[in-house]
C-alpha cells in the first residue's frame, strides 16, 4: 500500500493546471467542511444525487456565511421510502 503523503505529493506533481496545487495542501488544523447530500433514494446503485450542499466549522463555530448549495437534479422525484 503506498503512503497517503507520497500519493499527496504524486498528484499534486502531475495535476496539469498548477493553480489548484493548493488542494493538496493541509487546511488550518481547526477547520473541517461538513457535506450532505440529498438522493432520490436510498439504492447506491440506482437513485440519483439531487442537491449539494457544504458548509465550514472553524473551532466550535458553524460559518454560515461561508457556505455551498448546489443542485444537481432540482427535477427529480424522491421516493417516499427515502
Amino acid at each position: 500500500m503506498i503512503p497517503r503523503a507520497i500519493k499527496r505529493l504524486f498528484h499534486q506533481a502531475s495535476i496539469g493546471d498548477q493553480s489548484y496545487r493548493f488542494m493538496f495542501k493541509h487546511g488550518p488544523a481547526d477547520e473541517v467542511v461538513a457535506i450532505d447530500c440529498e438522493t432520490t433514494g436510498l439504492n447506491v446503485r440506482t437513485d440519483d444525487i439531487i442537491s449539494i450542499g457544504a458548509i465550514k466549522i472553524r473551532g466550535n463555530r458553524i460559518l454560515t456565511s461561508e457556505r455551498f448549495e448546489g443542485f444537481v437534479r432540482p427535477d427529480a422525484s424522491i421516493r417516499t421510502d427515502a
